[in-house]
């Protein structure tokens, strides 16, 4: 009600909001009142704590897997480059990456680096930085990310291999 979102809740809407009434929760005007407020931003306190936590437990297996990643290119310098970066610069970007495609698990990007890496294995010139394989900002100043493109790729392929009627026609 305070986002003005209409929610598919089990019971009625009206039953709901009269209970709200009566618990002092919103006014005669449907409006909440400042004892829903306070309830409002107390779970919205508890909620932060917790991702805090979260994100504190999350941390070092996030560095773990920041480190893992950039273990997938290869070392030394190609083309006058290195393929390698920095661990900062990679948890910068790769925190990035998250935010902006959730749906992705670190075994997908694991997988999608891995089939990068061995597509452009027979020449490693045109290989991707490990930090602009996770997001690279174009001249017009938006973020194009090719990890997130391969990363679909994989689950695709996965989602084919999972299909038994796909199976049964390559067996034919």
């Amino acid at each position: 009600m305070e986002n003005n979102c209409d929610l598919d809740l089990p019971v009625s809407h009206g039953t709901e909001e009269f209970k709200l009434k009566v618990e002092g929760f919103l006014n005669e005007k449907s409006k909440l009142t400042d004892k829903a407020r306070e309830v409002l931003i107390q779970a919205e306190r508890q909620q932060i704590r917790q991702l805090k936590n979260v994100s504190k437990e999350l941390d070092e297996s996030f560095k773990e897997n920041v480190a893992k990643y950039k273990e997938l290119f290869p070392r030394g310098i190609v083309s006058g480059k290195a393929l390698r970066v920095g661990n900062k610069e990679l948890e910068i970007r790769l925190d990035w990456f998250f935010k902006n495609y959730p749906q992705f698990t670190w075994e997908t990007i694991f997988k999608a680096t891995e089939k990068y890496i061995e597509a452009q294995s027979s020449d490693m010139r045109y290989c991707m930085r490990s930090d602009y394989f996770i997001k690279k900002d174009d001249k017009t100043k938006s973020s194009v990310s090719l990890l997130a493109a391969w990363c679909e790729q994989v689950n695709e392929s996965d989602e084919d291999d999972d299909n038994p009627i796909d199976d049964f026609y390559q067996v034919i």
